[in-house]
């Protein structure tokens, strides 16, 4: 598996009057757009959000580092004290 195409991007969105950061990958969610999707959550994750939601519902591919990707995401909310919400 490769690097997204260039016509499949990363969509962080920030719902600020919630205070929910969401994420939503679009395309195919492998290893390399995992580690960029947690890297853009660490640039993006401020002290307001009270919640995060990975919203995958626009992937057309997840291999086990999509996987890996989810649980980092819930720890990181946890040791936050950051509700985490898991779509599709």
């Amino acid at each position: 598996m490769s690097s997204r195409d260039d016509n499949e991007t990363m969509i962080l969105a920030d719902d600020v009057e919630r205070e929910r950061l969401v994420l939503q990958p679009v395309g195919e969610l492998d290893y390399f757009s995992a580690r960029d999707l947690l890297d853009a959550l660490k640039r993006h994750l401020a002290a307001y959000h009270t919640q995060i939601v990975l919203d995958l519902t626009s992937l057309s591919f997840c291999d086990s580092s999509g996987v890996s990707l989810a649980s980092s995401i819930g720890s990181l909310a946890a040791d936050r004290g950051i509700a985490f919400e898991l779509r599709r």
